[in-house]
């Protein structure tokens, strides 16, 4: 029986200079998460995480489950105020993301509006994707 050997990513030093100071990033080229070459390492290394954790999938379910037993999945955030409106975000069972919202300070029965749900932004083709960063 051989022993899983997990991938190893290349070194390629990049040299930046900031300030006077020089750094060196032997890992900088995995951050072109569109190329072929990186695409190819991260399957490997997912390959190798689904081969070593085979048998661990009922373990990772209960830990799931766990976890998710003490997350309040429905919520709200405590509205702030900028100006003339209040601001807050919600959370929904079964959505992995959050949604920012606001509403009139003014009239609190005023409907409120939908800012940015990222729910919606992570969707490609009507399925949400496992991944999904703002910034």
């Amino acid at each position: 029986m051989t022993s899983l050997q997990p991938p190893v990513a290349a070194r390629r030093p990049i040299s930046t200079t900031l300030h006077g100071t020089t750094l060196t990033d032997d890992f900088a080229w995995l951050r072109d998460k569109h190329s072929p070459e990186v695409l190819a390492y991260l399957a490997a290394e997912n390959a190798y995480t689904a081969a070593a954790m085979a048998g661990t999938e009922p373990l990772q379910q209960q830990l799931y489950d766990e976890v998710l037993s003490h997350i309040q999945e429905d919520d709200d955030s405590v509205p702030y105020r900028i100006g003339d409106w209040l601001y807050w975000s919600r959370t929904r069972k079964g959505l992995q993301y959050v949604t920012h919202l606001r509403r009139a300070a003014a009239e609190p029965s005023a409907p409120e509006q939908v800012l940015l749900d990222v729910n919606l932004l992570a969707l490609k083709d009507g399925v949400a994707q496992p991944f999904m960063a703002i910034g």
